[in-house]
């Protein structure tokens, strides 16, 4: 009975250290994959997130340079509205095409240059019509559809002498602002 008690002990023995061995091998050969693979597992996230900020930062500079490119075009737009300084002639000429062509006298004066702060704001100006009614409404109409930013500040209309059998002739006087070009538009 010894013996087969120490075949049981050696079976045993054997089975606990084949097991131990194996545990061993599982413990020393996996334990370190497991931590490369926590590692790699890590590394792709941060590269995930890496890549997510990328592809945000490229689609906000994107999105930035559309903006600049609506930004240059509005500004494109706004500079035909606006008269360099010393070249006010320019509008003095539209209107006196204008009044020309809708057959009404016109007188124009600019009255000086209104300044905010240390910038050149706009040309204050003074316009005169006088003619029929209907030319002079057109007149304003035409002056109103020019390319120009202007801000009427305050009209006054007169009747002329009214004869019989002519038509009434009226007189408009406008006063208003012309925007000059800012600096660095």
């Amino acid at each position: 009975m010894t013996t087969s008690r120490h075949q049981r002990f050696i079976v045993v023995f054997m089975t606990l250290a084949g097991l131990g061995f194996i545990a061993g091998v599982l413990i020393f050969m996996f334990f370190p994959a497991l931590k490369d693979v926590n590692a790699l597992s890590q590394e792709v996230i941060d590269a995930q997130a890496e890549l997510e900020a990328q592809y945000a930062n490229r689609k906000n500079l994107l999105d930035s340079i559309t903006k600049v490119s609506r930004i240059r075009s509005t500004t494109e737009d706004l500079k035909s509205q606006f008269i360099k300084p010393g070249d006010e002639i320019v509008f003095i000429t539209r209107i006196e095409e204008v009044s020309a062509a809708n057959g009404v006298e016109a007188s124009i004066r600019l009255s000086g240059t209104a300044v905010r702060g240390e910038a050149t704001v706009n040309d204050v100006f003074d316009i005169g019509l006088v003619g029929t009614y209907p030319s002079v409404l057109a007149a304003l109409r035409d002056i109103e559809r020019l390319p120009n930013m202007t801000t009427v500040v305050s009209a006054i209309i007169r009747s002329g002498d009214i004869a019989p059998e002519t038509p009434s002739i009226i007189s408009l006087n406008v006063r208003g602002r012309i925007a000059l070009t800012p600096e660095g538009l």
